[in-house]
Order: structure tokens, then C-alpha cells, then sequence
């Protein structure tokens, strides 16, 4: 089809001797885009001047020269070249000019494209303009959008709120627990959250809000895991107990994935396990959090000394001491672990009053 027109256009040109013909006219001149609503209708015009006796061709070019043009021819002259009963093509002579006005109804997404005016003089000469139609849309957060993410200490974090909408959509992320980023702001704008090195506070989940002036706002959700090694913490390194009571050591540790834990009695190679007096028994108290206690039951002169908590993941190891030392005054349990359901305050004031009953 447009071979044949190319080649009318030939001869009808060399028979006449006219004049070049010259596109003087197109819609969105100036701005070179025209801006319409989603299902609203809107008209493209193409003037050109000498041109009644050549073809007026619209041709449709999606996508770009990145990822690949689709080229749609949609009309040549007067016939349109798709069956699709939003479009529609009219021409209208004036003086020495010709008008092609292409008509699009009900305009959708997959409308929004740059549409080319062209008008072929011959083999070698194509007369081309054209005009973008920008779409107006409201935001759609894209399925390819991060949804988790896990990362090593140290390594680079990027969460992708990637979005459709026109006019172009604002994005902004905050954290879902409402905790600062790493740079101290609350929020964080565009739609790359990045941090560039993880941290194990960074660890947790990220809320991006995407907004435009069509339509109302969407939001995404994207989770941010941090591998790190360990690290332990004691709330009492050093510990009292007198013979023949049980006693608890307990040291905390954070890290992710959960590290492999083992308690030693210093000048001992071999780990304690639940055999004899001893007790292990580790709590989780969230993702990244445990706590390890040794209970050891019946304290003797043997027992006291120092002991290790040791933990180890794939990123690292950490370890910590607790003394064991001895007192003529024995210690209740609660002074040790606290009493499930109690607040600090209450676990001390009754450890006391178990100290006192216990000296009468």
C-alpha cells in the first residue's frame, strides 16, 4: 500500500511539474505535544501546503529507539489502515493547502504515542512532522516494583517504586515503623530508595506513596533485609550466688540469620549442653533479637569462675563473659531472669522481699 502511494505520488509530480509541497501546520506546535484526558477524544491536524495532489499519511511510533519502536501506519490519503471505530480520518481542501485531521474517541493508555505526519514527494522524500499525545492518567505502581530485598552488612540497598501516570508522579518513602533513614530524614523523595551501605538498623519495611493530579494516590510496600554478624550484650557480667541454689547467666545478641550459640566455662574446651546441672535455653524476641540462658542448678566450688556465651552466623562471631561468683547469701531466681508478667521495678522490689524471707 505504501509503495503505491509513494509511486502515485511520483508520477502525479513529474506529470504536473508542480511545486514541493510543504507541511506549514500540526497540532501541538510549539509545545510539540498535545495533552488530553483518559476517555475524552481529541483531534491531530497536519496542513500542508501544495500537497492536495500527494498522499497525507498519520503513522503511530510507540515505545523508543531504546527498548524498540512499534511503528502503526494508521492512514494513507483518505482510507484509514486500521479497523478500529475510535479512529477516523477526514481531509479538507483550502486554496492551495490540504488538511488531514485524524479524530481519536475514548482515548486510552495505549493511545499515548507520537503520531507523524508524513507526506511521501517520492522514493527518496518524505515530508515528515509530528506531535506527541501525552495521555493524562492516574498512577499505577508497576508489578516490577521491589517487593523484599536482602543485602549483606556493608552492601548497597536499592528499593524501586517504579510507576505509570501522566502528569509524572511524585514519589516519596517513609519507613513503616516511622523511624528515621539513615540520613536522619523522615522521608526520602523519587523512586530509589537507596542506601549505600546497609546497616542492620536499616533492616525493616518501606512504605513509597505515589501521587499525581489525576486520580487518588498508591502506595507499595517493599521489605529491606540486613545479613550482619553478631553482637552480644550482658546485663549482668557479673553474677552472685551461694552453694547448693541455682543460678541463671543470660547474655542477648542481635543478628540475622540466627547465629548458632554455645556457652563455655573458661578453661573448659567443651561446650555446656542440657546434661547434669546444666541447663541451655534460648528465647527469640523478634527477628534479629535472642536471648541465651544457663541455668545451672545446685551451684558448687566448681561451678564459679567465668563463662563465655559464644554466637556465630555466616557473617561473623562474637562472644562475652559472665562471673560467677560466690556470696554467703543466697540469691532468689528472680533476681537473676526477672518474673514473666512483671514489670523491672516490680521484679526488684520482689526479689527483695524474697531475700528478706529468706535471711529470716
Amino acid at each position: 500500500m505504501w509503495g503505491v502511494a509513494a509511486l502515485v505520488a511520483l508520477v502525479v509530480a513529474g506529470a504536473a511539474a508542480q511545486r514541493q509541497p510543504s507541511i506549514t501546520f500540526i497540532s501541538g506546535a510549539g509545545s510539540g505535544e498535545v495533552v488530553q484526558d483518559l476517555g475524552k477524544s481529541v483531534e491531530l491536524v497536519c496542513q500542508v501546503k501544495d500537497g492536495k495532489e500527494y498522499p497525507i499519511n498519520w503513522i503511530k511510533v510507540s515505545g523508543d529507539s531504546k527498548e524498540g519502536e512499534a511503528v502503526l501506519p494508521l492512514s494513507t490519503g483518505k482510507t484509514l489502515a486500521i479497523r478500529d471505530p475510535r479512529f477516523n480520518v477526514t481531509n479538507e481542501v483550502q486554496d492551495n493547502s490540504l488538511s488531514t485531521t485524524l479524530r481519536i474517541t475514548n482515548i486510552q493508555r495505549v493511545d499515548a504515542a507520537t503520531y507523524k505526519c508524513q507526506v511521501p514527494v517520492d522514493f527518496s522524500n518524505k515530508i515528515t512532522k509530528e506531535v506527541r499525545l501525552r495521555v493524562k492518567t492516574p498512577v499505577e505502581i508497576l508489578p516490577e516494583s521491589t517487593a523484599r530485598l536482602e543485602v549483606g552488612a556493608g552492601e548497597e540497598a536499592r528499593l524501586e517504586c517504579l510507576v505509570s501516570g501522566f502528569p509524572t508522579p511524585t514519589i516519596t518513602w517513609a519507613r513503616v515503623d516511622r523511624k528515621v533513614f539513615h540520613t536522619g530524614a523522615a522521608t526520602m523523595d523519587g523512586p530509589t530508595m537507596l542506601v549505600t551501605s546497609a546497616h542492620s538498623t536499616d533492616r525493616g519495611k518501606y512504605r513509597c506513596t505515589a501521587k499525581n493530579s489525576v486520580g487518588p494516590e498508591q502506595t507499595h510496600e517493599a521489605e529491606l533485609v540486613v545479613r550482619f554478624g553478631p553482637t552480644i550484650a550482658v546485663r549482668r557480667p557479673r553474677v552472685q550466688q551461694a552453694a547448693g541454689y541455682d543460678v541463671i547467666l543470660q547474655c542477648q545478641m542481635e543478628a540475622f540469620p540466627g547465629p548458632k550459640i554455645n556457652w563455655f566455662q573458661l578453661g573448659n574446651e567443651q561446650a555446656l549442653d542440657n546434661s547434669g546441672q546444666y541447663s541451655v535455653a534460648h528465647f527469640t524476641q523478634g527477628p534479629t533479637t535472642t536471648t541465651s540462658s544457663l541455668r545451672i542448678a545446685g551451684v558448687t566450688k566448681e561451678n564459679y569462675g567465668k563463662y563465655e556465651c559464644q554466637a556465630e552466623n555466616s557473617h561473623g562471631e562474637a562472644s562475652s563473659t559472665v562471673e560467677l561468683s560466690e556470696t554467703n547469701i543466697p540469691i532468689p531466681e528472680a533476681a537473676f531472669a526477672g518474673v514473666a508478667g512483671t514489670s523491672g521495678l516490680a521484679s526488684v522490689i520482689l526479689s527483695s522481699l524474697l531475700i528478706i524471707l529468706t535471711l529470716l
